[in-house]
């Protein structure tokens, strides 16, 4: 089945959700359906753009796609602050596909993806995920536009309805899992130079913030690591720039009908050799 006939099935199944949802008057479905189809309509004219290569094409995907289905996920139901739910399985078969022990996510916000990272990672292995601090001045941060502090200050006062990282805080299960607290823009990384197998990059949305937390990620990363970014989407235009711009000089793929963008150490380190 051709990807443009994908997407005609997708927004199809979302409009008929719509019109269900009117004749129950049932509008909170109706704005979320709505909202589902923008992303779908986003995320084809981002597929048809962008400079990435297709997640499938990469050397990753071959072998591991008969295990899709054997990640252990959660379709824990959608709210605004969580990654999606149709995100989730390719972040956790990144995860156990690569077989990583170390993990380090930027941005926790409630623990939604740190928690499906937390139940896929190897044997012994650890998550360290980082988020600012609850009492936070957002007016402090030189390196967010004025929309870029509102967003993030909405997203933080709901996160603190329960508190960052919620769903794992407390939870014997996830006793692996260390919360951390610091600008992702100063904190210091050293400890994990060269020792982490996946980074997850999901925090501040500024052109600043990414191209400071994609180094920080490079540095950290192992060498069969890999970086995912979250948010790569023409909604928002700074994390879908850069790493559209990193891909002039490296390897990168996008994963279809997800806002998610993956870079492979070792696929790239091969590419280079084999270039020269």
């Amino acid at each position: 089945m051709s990807r443009l006939s994908v997407y005609h099935i997708h927004c199809g199944s979302i409009l008929c959700s719509c019109v269900v949802s009117l004749v129950r008057f049932d509008f909170r479905r109706f704005q979320q359906a709505i909202k589902e189809m923008l992303i779908a309509i986003f995320a084809y004219v981002r597929d048809r753009s962008c400079n990435l290569r297709n997640f499938t094409e990469s050397e990753f995907y071959r072998p591991q796609r008969d295990n899709f289905c054997w990640t252990a996920i959660s379709m824990y139901p959608h709210i605004w602050l969580n990654t999606r739910s149709t995100k989730i399985p390719y972040l956790a078969l990144l995860n156990t596909g690569s077989g990583t022990r170390c993990i380090s996510e930027f941005g926790t916000c409630n623990g939604f993806s740190a928690v499906h990272l937390a139940r896929n990672v190897g044997d012994g292995g650890n998550v360290f995920t980082l988020d600012l601090p609850a009492d936070t001045d957002y007016e402090t941060l030189d390196h967010l536009s004025s929309s870029q502090k509102y967003e993030d200050i909405v997203t933080n006062q709901r996160v603190q309805e329960d508190g960052t990282g919620h769903h794992f805080a407390g939870k014997d299960a996830y006793s692996h899992v260390t919360q951390l607290f610091g600008d992702t823009m100063t904190f210091d990384y050293s400890p994990w130079h060269g020792k982490v197998g996946l980074c997850f990059v999901d925090a501040g949305h500024s052109h600043e913030y990414v191209k400071s937390d994609t180094e920080n990620a490079f540095r950290m990363l192992a060498d069969d690591g890999t970086i995912v970014w979250h948010g790569f989407d023409i909604l928002h235009r700074d994390i879908y720039a850069f790493p559209n711009g990193l891909s002039k000089d490296h390897r990168l793929y996008y994963i279809e009908n997800t806002s998610l963008a993956v870079y492979f150490k070792a696929e790239d380190s091969v590419r280079a050799t084999a270039a020269k």
